[in-house]
């Protein structure tokens, strides 16, 4: 008879300890700092070309990828391990937030796009006017009239 063991059954954990996986998180860090986009710019009267450097925010996906994971959840249930991974993971999640949020408060990324990933609501105001245009026909324009002025005329 075939005899399952139960240790082994599913896939084993991504990172077996809290240090690998902080360990992984600098890398992240050192890799994103170092892999800045480049974009083509002119500037002046001239239009001289400049290359400028264009920071991207960080992404609890990207990270993901860079584990070698083909999602967050992945790292998410890392959680459920032990409390220290659960702070380790709550940390990185925070730490990704903030650059995302500071970024977005500095003018380094579009707010618009940052507020919208990050579940922050946008507030609209409205004068509480609603304007209508309405064109008629003569036929029903007389029939209101008919109809408002059989009230009136008594």
């Amino acid at each position: 008879m075939f005899k399952i063991n139960r240790n082994t059954i599913g896939r084993p954990r991504k990172f077996e300890t809290v240090e690998d996986l902080l360990l992984k998180w600098e890398e992240y860090v050192d890799s994103y700092e170092k892999n800045s986009w480049v974009v083509e710019d002119y500037v002046g009267k001239d239009a001289k070309k400049v290359n400028r450097k264009k920071t991207v925010p960080m992404s609890k996906f990207m990270f993901a990828h860079f584990c070698d994971c083909h999602q967050w959840q992945v790292l998410e249930d890392l959680k459920k391990v032990s409390d220290d991974f659960s702070k380790v993971v709550t940390r990185i999640e925070e730490l990704i937030y903030a650059q995302k949020m500071h970024g977005a408060s500095v003018g380094v990324f579009n707010s618009s796009i940052i507020a919208s990933e990050l579940g922050l609501k946008t507030r609209l105001e409205s004068s509480g006017k609603v304007g209508l245009n309405l064109t008629v026909s003569k036929d029903i324009n007389e029939a209101l009239n008919d109809a408002l002025g059989d009230g009136l005329d008594e």
